[in-house]
C-alpha cells in the first residue's frame, strides 16, 4: 500500500468517525431535585448536560413541589432544542408535568406516558406562539405502558415531518377542545 492510498484511509476514517453523533439519554434533575422548574437551556438542570439532536430528554414523573412550592413542574424551552426523543412520564395527577415553548421545539418522537385514571391531563405542553415539530407522538408509551392524550395550550404551530403515517395514534388535545385532534399541520 502506498502513502497516498494509507492517507487517504486514514481521513476517510477520521472523517466517518467525526460524523458519527454520539447519543445519550439525559434526564431531567432540575438542578437536584427533579420537581423544581427550570430552563431547559442549563446544563445544571440535567444529569449529563443539555440535550442534543441526537438525544432523548426525559422528563421524569413529577412528585411532589419543587423550588418555587407550586404543584407542577414547568420546563421552560428557552432557547431553541431539537432532539432525537422526548419522554414524558406523569401517572399522578396532583403534579403535572409540563413544556412551556419560549421558542421552537424540535422533536424526531415524543413518548408520553399521562395520568388516565381522573381524565386530568397530566402531562402538558405550552406552545405559547412557537412551532413544535414533531416526528411521531407515540401516546402509547413505552415507558410505564401508559395511554392518554397531552394537553397543549397557547397559540402557535404544532406541524407533523412523519407524513403518510398518519394514525388515531397521533392526537392532541388543544384546549377547550371537547375531543381530540388528529395531529397534521395546525395552528392551535
Amino acid at each position: 500500500m502506498n502513502t497516498n492510498s494509507s492517507l487517504r484511509y486514514g481521513l476517510l476514517f477520521i472523517l466517518l468517525s467525526a460524523s458519527q453523533g454520539h447519543a445519550s439519554t439525559n434526564i431531567w434533575t432540575g438542578n437536584g431535585d427533579s420537581n423544581n422548574s427550570g430552563l431547559w437551556s442549563s446544563t445544571a438542570n440535567w444529569d449529563t448536560g443539555v440535550p442534543g439532536a441526537s438525544d432523548t430528554a426525559i422528563l421524569p414523573e413529577v412528585t411532589g413541589n419543587g423550588n418555587d412550592g407550586v404543584a407542577a413542574r414547568t420546563v421552560t424551552n428557552d432557547a431553541g432544542a431539537t432532539v432525537r426523543e422526548l419522554i414524558m412520564v406523569q401517572t399522578n395527577s396532583s403534579y403535572p408535568n409540563q413544556i412551556v415553548l419560549d421558542a421552537d421545539l424540535s422533536v424526531g418522537r415524543i413518548y408520553v406516558t399521562p395520568d388516565t385514571d381522573t381524565g386530568i391531563n397530566a402531562c402538558r405542553i405550552n406552545v405559547n406562539g412557537r412551532n413544535l415539530t414533531i416526528g411521531l407522538f407515540d401516546l402509547k408509551s413505552r415507558v410505564g405502558g401508559g395511554r392518554g392524550i397531552p394537553y397543549c395550550s397557547g397559540s402557535g404551530t404544532i406541524s407533523s415531518r412523519s407524513g403518510p403515517t398518519k394514525s388515531a395514534s397521533r392526537t392532541i388535545r388543544p384546549s377547550r377542545s371537547p375531543a381530540p385532534t388528529a395531529l397534521t399541520t395546525d395552528t392551535l
